[in-house]
């Protein structure tokens, strides 16, 4: 009932010199609707002005993302038992566009296409909606439960915990990279390590966590290959001919292309995301930070970003360039 009266909270843009903010306050379960319809007007108006200045019509862009969006099909089909999602719905070069690609990669590869984030376009193409819990919930939590030690480092594994609990194995994603891989896999419980299937990466090395990932379950005793390693960091076609070819029969592996499927006509796309930046917490507004396991994705304010590094023992050292 709530879904179908609710009314997504006014949107503020706030002008800098070289730049600008978007802003929504709002309830954390209404204003999250707004990260991909924000993202999808910011990427298609970037992209229309890039296009004008570039003297090329959407048409011409069309034709040149279809020819490269059929070249890595021509090379998706030489692994017929490499599967993946296309999770484009952020950041797509246009609506239209991410639809369209969507629905080649299904017609072309029926098999290897299992699923789609967009659940409207899962539904058209007759796929599993499919995609992963996000970073910012377990930042938010962070913020709600922070205000001791103890409860900012339990909050990852509450988060996951009460997710598992609502929603079953097969619905659950475990995201150890918000606030460092390390420290999540060291604190799971034993409920939480045997009951949940997929865990992303997405961040880091990915060949790197793939193999910490597997290592953590053979260290528990659990077959790696009932378990999947969600790669969802970056990926093209080569990196994901790799990471199978790396862990085909050794773990299981979910793949989720995002930009670089649904965004690739000719212009390098650009780096944004949406994160929620505070929560109110006892009439307080408290900033909330995201760690990574890529220091170059570290968002939050500096001394913030300190005590998540010291109450989550960060061992991370990597920083590589966000390209999209």
């Amino acid at each position: 009932q709530a879904l179908r009266t609710m009314e997504l909270p006014p949107v503020e843009i706030v002008w800098g010199k070289d730049d600008y903010r978007i802003e929504v306050e709002g309830e954390w379960w209404a204003t999250m609707f707004w990260e991909t319809i924000l993202m999808n007007i910011v990427n298609e108006t970037y992209f229309r002005e890039l296009a004008h200045r570039a003297g090329r019509t959407t048409e011409e862009l069309w034709a040149e993302g279809t020819r490269r969006l059929m070249k890595k099909i021509e090379i998706l089909r030489t692994r017929p038992h490499l599967t993946f999602s296309p999770f484009g719905l952020r950041r797509g070069f246009m609506v239209r566009w991410s639809r369209y690609s969507e629905g080649i990669l299904c017609a072309e590869l029926p098999t290897q296409v299992v699923g789609i984030s967009n659940v409207r376009s899962a539904m058209e193409n007759d796929k599993r909606p499919s995609g992963t819990c996000a970073h910012e919930m377990l930042m938010v939590y962070a913020g709600l439960f922070g205000e001791t030690d103890d409860g900012l480092r339990n909050a990852p594994i509450r988060l996951t915990g009460e997710w598992f609990d609502d929603y079953g194995p097969e619905w659950s994603v475990a995201i150890p990279d918000t606030f460092g891989s390390e420290t999540f896999l060291d604190d799971m419980p034993v409920r939480l390590v045997d009951g949940i299937v997929a865990w992303k990466i997405d961040s880091g090395d990915p060949y790197e966590r793939g193999e910490a990932l597997k290592s953590f379950f053979e260290r528990w005793g659990v077959n790696p290959m009932k378990k999947r390693a969600v790669f969802s960091d970056g990926l093209d076609v080569t990196s994901m001919i790799g990471l199978y070819d790396r862990f085909h029969g050794r773990i299981g592996v979910a793949e989720g292309p995002g930009t670089s499927t649904s965004n690739d006509v000719g212009f390098i796309p650009v780096s944004i995301v949406v994160k929620a930046s505070h929560v109110l917490r006892n009439g307080i507004w408290v900033p909330l930070v995201k760690l990574s396991d890529n220091l170059e994705k570290a968002s939050g304010p500096p001394e913030e970003i300190e005590r998540y590094v010291r109450v989550f023992e960060y061992r991370n050292t990597d920083r590589v360039e966000c390209t999209y």
